[in-house]
């Protein structure tokens, strides 16, 4: 009773979840969705990403959170706790070296996104911030096959 949309999707990643530990899904793959599943409401915008060239082995999503997440939306680990329409970017880098990606917002607004790293051996690590400036951009370099969480919110 009561099994609402949200519910079934939480039930799956407690599954995908499962599923790891059992030896079924490959850790490493396990690991990689749980950023997901831990850091990006489930409401969440996805926003389109302007690249120079599209990589296979770098790859970057941005989004926005939900405007719901403070009457309850986005899933169990963030209603009533994230702030709405927030920043978030993830980054791959699936390169056995460092990997540089420049990023800026087009919204004349200055940005401070928090880094949560995911990678061999490392899970959910603080990996510092990046501030992007209004109207301006950084470069932001990734370690050798990781991937990152930049959030606004977090």
């Amino acid at each position: 009773m009561g099994d609402t949309h949200a519910e079934r999707k939480y039930e799956k990643l407690s599954s995908l979840a499962s599923l790891s530990h059992s030896g079924t899904l490959p850790r490493q793959t396990a690991q990689a969705l749980e950023g997901f599943a831990h850091h990006m409401p489930w409401d969440s915008v996805r926003y389109d990403v302007e690249e120079e060239a599209v990589l296979k082995n770098n790859r970057i999503l941005a989004f926005k959170t939900p405007n719901t997440t403070m009457q309850g939306g986005g899933g169990p680990r963030h209603a009533f706790r994230t702030a709405p329409n927030s920043w978030g970017v993830i980054a791959t880098n699936r390169l056995e070296m460092e990997f540089v990606y420049q990023i800026g917002f087009d919204d004349g607004e200055a940005h401070t996104l928090n880094r949560h790293r995911y990678g061999p051996g490392v899970v959910d690590a603080e990996a510092g911030s990046v501030h992007v400036p209004a109207g301006g951009t950084v470069n932001v370099t990734l370690p050798p096959l990781t991937a990152e969480f930049w959030l606004e919110y977090a």
